[in-house]
């Protein structure tokens, strides 16, 4: 988004309030991706030393709960976005979006 802040005419408020939702989210992805490489890890060692199911499905659980919240945030933050936005602006990204879409 930042390389269309120009074109999308956002102002210093919406910049420093999208890069302040952007950051919240860089935060949660990080620490996600570290759970994330700690359950894999953990995942290989249980299946490689046959635990019981059990444990092989509780440790698939947590990777699951962690993509759940990591999805989350990201949802979370594309509306607070939205929201930042004025609806012209957000009309324009949208339009800007869909051309660079596969």
């Amino acid at each position: 988004m930042w390389e269309y802040a120009k074109e999308l005419e956002l102002t210093d408020k919406q910049v420093t309030d999208i890069k302040a939702v952007a950051q919240d989210l860089e935060n949660v992805m990080k620490t996600s991706q570290q759970k994330l490489q700690s359950l894999n890890h953990d995942l290989v060692d249980e299946v490689e030393t046959e635990v019981p199911m059990d444990l092989i499905k509780g440790t698939l659980e947590q990777i699951a709960a962690v993509q759940i919240v990591a999805q989350m945030a990201n949802i979370r933050t594309s509306r607070a976005i939205i929201h930042i936005l004025t609806p012209q602006q957000l009309s324009k990204w949208r339009a800007m979006q869909a051309q660079v879409a596969p």
